[in-house]
C-alpha cells in the first residue's frame, strides 16, 4: 500500500464532513461521498497500524457521530461527523493484477448488511 493512503482516507472523510455541512446549511437537499480505488481500503488490516487509523475505511466499519483525529502528527484538521455511516464496498472491475471497488457514503444512511 502507498504511504499516502491514510491521508487519502482522511480526505474522503473530510468529503463526508463537507456534505454534512452543505446539508445542514440547506445548500443541498441530498448528497453522498463516493470513492473508487484499487488501494484495498476494504481490508481490515488496512491503516490499522498507521497514525491515520481513525480514518480506516474497512468493510463493515460503522461510524457514529464522532470526531476522527490523527494518532500522532496532524496531517489535516480533525473530521467532525454528525451523521452515522456504514462502510460497504462494492466490486467495480478487475483488470489484470488489481481490483477496483467503490463505496458510497450518505449521511445518516447507515444500515447493517
Amino acid at each position: 500500500m502507498r504511504a499516502a493512503s491514510d491521508i487519502e482516507a482522511a480526505d474522503f472523510w473530510h468529503d463526508a464532513e463537507r456534505i454534512e455541512l452543505l446539508l445542514a446549511e440547506g445548500i443541498i437537499e441530498a448528497g453522498a461521498s463516493i470513492i473508487l480505488s484499487n488501494v484495498p481500503y476494504w481490508l481490515p488490516a488496512t491503516l490499522t497500524k498507521t497514525v491515520g487509523r481513525a480514518f480506516a475505511l474497512c468493510e463493515n466499519r460503522s461510524v457514529e457521530r464522532t470526531t476522527l483525529e490523527w494518532a500522532g502528527k496532524q496531517y489535516s484538521e480533525p473530521v467532525c461527523l454528525t451523521a452515522q455511516y456504514h462502510c460497504r464496498w462494492r466490486p467495480y472491475s478487475k483488470p489484470p493484477g488489481t481490483e477496483f471497488r467503490y463505496m458510497v457514503l450518505e449521511p445518516g444512511a447507515a444500515t447493517t448488511p
